[in-house]
């Protein structure tokens, strides 16, 4: 009975601070990112990273403070982040695609709340942009 389980089983040891990809339900975890078409979703979410280790089997993970999920969770749920993780700054302008920087929201004008169903509801804002500095040649 043991012999045929156990080749397809991995060992796998999360360290405090190590970050993985967690896998998820679509139809269920909603609020850890919208989709509008869940039966393509990936599988896949993340990177978070793991803040304890609760029991042999489970881990806790760090979510944004706004998901509605439990953060525990078994060990076969997380995948392992290969690659050396590099902090993202989120003070950095955005770019277009030729590589010039987008203009920055100079007031904010309107919101509201677009709800689907039973979903996250989305926020969609109106703005009024700055100016963009004209170049003289």
């Amino acid at each position: 009975m043991k012999v045929m389980p156990d080749p397809n089983r991995r060992e796998v040891i999360y360290e405090v601070d190590d970050y993985v990809y967690l896998k998820l339900q679509p139809y269920r975890q909603t609020t850890i990112t919208f989709r509008s078409f869940l039966k393509i979703t990936p599988r896949f979410y993340g990177l978070y990273e793991v803040s304890a280790r609760v029991g042999p089997l489970a881990y806790k993970l760090e979510f944004p403070i706004n998901s509605q999920i439990h953060d525990v969770f078994h060990i076969s749920l997380p995948k392992p982040k290969l690659e050396s993780v590099t902090p993202v700054s989120s003070t950095l302008p955005s770019v277009s695609d030729n590589s010039t920087v987008m203009p920055q929201p100079k007031f904010i004008l309107n919101n509201h709340l677009i709800r689907k169903g039973n979903y996250c509801p989305k926020t969609e804002i109106l703005v009024q942009w700055k100016e963009a500095p004209h170049s003289k040649g």
